[in-house]
Order: structure tokens, then C-alpha cells, then sequence
């Protein structure tokens, strides 16, 4: 898709006026995302159990993104819990390379 007549003028005065310092966001407005292969499901349970405190932290949606499907999700959570490192459920999981969000 082709973005045409994009009066640059008119934008950047528009961004000019907003400051994101001022803009007021309710606690539960945010979202984390945790890529897992290759980076959290590589941790131990601390690194871990501190990443997803974070999050708790500042009530915010934990998401993952993996290449694996839905059921590999449920392995990988259960090989974890097995070597002693529990990964909560998510909020939300991308799934399948993007393929899937639920």
C-alpha cells in the first residue's frame, strides 16, 4: 500500500505539541513481550522469576513469542518445570513465528 499526499508540514508540527512526559497511562496499559527461544527459556529460574517480577511489577500483560505452536509451548513450559524453573502462562503467546496469537 502506497501512502500518497503525506504532508510532512502539517506531521510535524502535530509532533511538536505532544510530550510524552505528560501523558498519563493507567498501570494495566502495558505489555511485555518475551521472546523465549534462544533468550528466556535459556535462564535459570532467578533470571526468570526476576524478569516476570518486572512485569508484575508495573501490572503489565506478559506476552511470549516463540517459533514453536501451541503445543511445543506447553513441552517447553513443562521441561522447565521439570529442571526446577517454572514460566508462567502468559497473557498472550505469539505462536508459530507470528502465524498465531493467543
Amino acid at each position: 500500500m502506497k501512502i500518497s499526499n503525506l504532508n510532512l508540514l502539517n506531521f510535524n508540527n502535530i509532533y511538536k505539541q505532544v510530550s510524552f512526559n505528560g501523558i498519563n497511562r493507567k498501570k494495566d496499559s502495558c505489555i511485555f513481550v518475551y521472546d523465549l527461544d534462544g533468550t528466556l527459556a535459556n535462564g535459570t529460574n532467578e533470571q526468570i522469576y526476576k524478569v516476570l517480577e518486572i512485569s508484575k511489577a508495573r501490572n503489565a500483560k506478559v506476552t511470549y513469542a516463540t517459533g514453536r505452536g501451541l503445543q511445543e509451548f506447553y513441552i517447553l513450559q513443562n521441561e522447565l518445570l521439570s529442571k526446577g524453573c517454572k514460566l508462567d502462562s502468559p497473557d498472550f503467546l505469539i505462536a508459530n513465528n507470528g502465524e498465531n496469537i493467543y
